[in-house]
């Protein structure tokens, strides 16, 4: 992650195609600030900013409902990790716990038509 200094109030999700995909780039927490030099004062907006180069088209709509996973696709992390990241952050149970929702609700179903 880096830190970014913008003039302009910049996008939270900003995408571009590539020959090979999609480029995104990925802003969060972005604030206005004050930035001071030794003369000059001068109002900037600063970022949180992370790249990521995915290998499929995407639209600025599809990243911008799924943000927390692909900020977390950007941190490096794979796939079902940043699942189960966005999954948490929504309340919703991540792809082991559904997993294990659905093997136990087979196992029943399994022995009800074992047993009659």
């Amino acid at each position: 992650m880096r830190k970014e200094s913008y003039l302009q109030k910049p996008q939270e999700v900003e995408i571009h195609a590539v020959k090979n995909g999609t480029d995104v780039i990925l802003r969060k927490n972005i604030i206005q600030a004050i930035r001071r030099d030794e003369d000059t004062e001068e109002t900037v907006w600063e970022c949180e900013e992370r790249q990521l180069r995915y290998n499929n088209s995407l639209t600025r709509d599809a990243v911008s409902e799924n943000f927390d996973y692909y900020w977390a696709l950007s941190e490096g992390k794979t796939d079902e990790e940043a699942t189960d990241e966005a999954a948490l952050k929504a309340g919703e149970p991540t792809l082991k716990e559904r997993l294990e929702t659905l093997e136990g609700a087979f196992m029943e179903l399994a022995e009800v038509i074992a047993n009659g």
